[in-house]
C-alpha cells in the first residue's frame, strides 16, 4: 500500500502535498474516555526477520533537508504530559542478543558535526517544592551466570588526525543564592 502526497510542480516552484494521520478525538466527559490511538507494526514473518519501520525526512536537491519531531503533547491543567519510551524487544532462550539503540548525528564535509543533547525540563511555578529531574545512565546486568561481568559505561571524548583530542567537562552547577552547589560523588560497588 503507498500513500502520496500531491507534487508541487508549478513554475516558479510549489510546495508538495502535506499528509495527515490523526487518531479520533474524545469528546466525552469522563476520564475514561481516551484519544483514539495510532499504532504502526512492521510485518509479522512465521520464520524469517520481522518487517521494518523506516522514518526518513525529506531530502533537499540543494539546500536543507526536512526536521523530524516526536514529541508527547502538554498536558492539560489536571494532568500529567505522556510519557516518551524507546526500546528495544526481549529475545528469546536460544536467539541471542537483544537489539542495540544508537544515537548518531551525521558527518559535516564543511561545518561542525551536530550536537547530542539530552536534557531535563526545568521545575516551574513558586509553589513547585519538587527537585529537578534526574538524568541516569544504568548499563546492563548480569543475572544468570556467576563470573561474568555486568556491562560497561565508557565516554571517549573525539578524536583528530591532526590536533588535539576533545576534552571531558564534569561539572555541577552554580547555585542559587540560598544554597550551595551540588557535590561530585564516585563510588565503586561493594565486594
Amino acid at each position: 500500500v503507498i500513500i502520496t502526497a500531491g507534487l508541487g510542480s508549478g513554475v516558479t516552484g510549489g510546495a508538495g502535498g502535506g499528509l495527515s494521520l490523526t487518531g479520533g478525538r474524545a469528546e466525552g466527559s469522563a476520564t475514561t474516555a481516551t484519544g483514539g490511538d495510532i499504532a504502526i507494526d512492521g510485518g509479522y514473518a512465521n520464520t524469517g526477520t520481522g518487517g521494518s519501520i523506516m522514518m526518513y525526512s525529506g531530502e533537499s536537491g540543494t539546500t536543507t533537508s526536512g526536521d523530524i519531531t516526536i514529541s508527547t503533547y502538554n498536558s492539560g491543567p489536571n494532568g500529567l504530559s505522556g510519557s516518551m519510551m524507546l526500546l528495544t524487544g526481549d529475545t528469546g532462550a536460544f536467539s541471542g542478543n537483544s537489539g542495540s539503540i544508537s544515537f548518531d548525528s551525521g558527518d559535516a564535509a564543511n561545518g561542525r558535526s551536530g550536537d547530542i543533547v539530552m536534557s531535563v525540563g526545568s521545575v516551574v511555578g513558586n509553589a513547585n517544592s519538587y527537585t529537578g529531574g534526574d538524568v541516569r545512565i544504568t548499563a546492563g546486568n548480569q543475572k544468570t551466570q556467576t563470573g561474568v561481568s555486568g556491562g560497561k559505561i565508557t565516554l571517549t571524548t573525539g578524536k583528530s588526525t591532526s590536533s588535539s583530542s576533545g576534552d571531558i567537562t564534569l561539572n555541577t552547577a552554580t547555585s542559587g543564592s540560598n544554597g550551595v552547589s551540588g557535590k561530585i560523588d564516585m563510588y565503586t560497588g561493594s565486594a
